[in-house]
């Protein structure tokens, strides 16, 4: 990949910064397709001048690389990247304004959790920081990210409770946003729920499986175990 620097303009801070650089960095990511070389090659070159969008984009091609291995230096680097900026983003209102230093927002969360669980990496500090994060906000989630960090958790075999019920409730209450496959997807996490611990699982199903529509009715209350 070339990156050819954009005309230069000052930011907030008064510190020179090329224009657009985030867009271009994205667009350079998004050409490698399933380059995962190329992919690796690029983001760790410009580790650090990387935005939040830039690391996760290249996460999430890096985990549909056929040739993406786990164990490379440079994925790794790449991933302690991501987890310093979300842990380190100040802010979960835009008033913040500028002590907003990392725009993390539902979106990248969920992506890095498929990613994480395509790769079948586990990395306990990202994921619980992503889990309370989409928990607190699951409401601001469209359908696919709900389904897709559903399916995370539940392919990793994470039981974080307060999650997965945000998740689910979330979906029962959206269920006409949510097409086949995400509510399958969704339901992944529902499965693992019932399988948690009697006092959880009994509680856990009392509370939601009312709630969901038609045919899911037997299956959500336990009768088709």
């Amino acid at each position: 990949f070339r990156y050819s620097p954009a005309p230069r303009t000052q930011d907030a801070t008064g510190q020179a910064r090329p224009l657009s650089k985030g867009k271009e960095f994205n667009d350079i990511i998004l050409a490698g397709g399933e380059d995962a070389e190329a992919i690796l090659v690029f983001a760790s070159h410009h580790l650090l001048e990387l935005s939040v969008v830039n690391a996760v984009t290249a996460v999430h091609r890096l985990a549909k690389c056929p040739a993406a291995t786990r164990k490379d230096p440079r994925l790794t680097a790449l991933l302690d990247r991501v987890r310093y900026m979300f842990q380190t983003s100040v802010p979960k209102e835009a008033t913040q304004g500028h002590a907003w230093n990392f725009h993390v927002d539902t979106r990248a969360l969920t992506n890095v959790a498929w990613a994480q669980a395509k790769m079948q990496l586990r990395d306990p500090t990202m994921l619980q920081y992503i889990s309370e994060e989409v928990a607190a906000r699951v409401k601001q989630c469209t359908a696919q990210q709900i389904a897709n960090c559903a399916w995370a958790f539940a392919t990793l075999g994470l039981k974080h409770t307060r999650l997965l019920t945000a998740l689910t409730r979330e979906a029962v209450g959206r269920i006409a946003e949510f097409s086949p496959q995400n509510l399958m997807c969704t339901c992944r996490c529902y499965e693992l729920l019932r399988r948690s611990p009697p006092a959880v699982s009994a509680n856990f199903r009392h509370s939601i499986s009312p709630s969901w529509p038609g045919r899911w009715r037997p299956w959500a209350s336990g009768a088709n175990r």
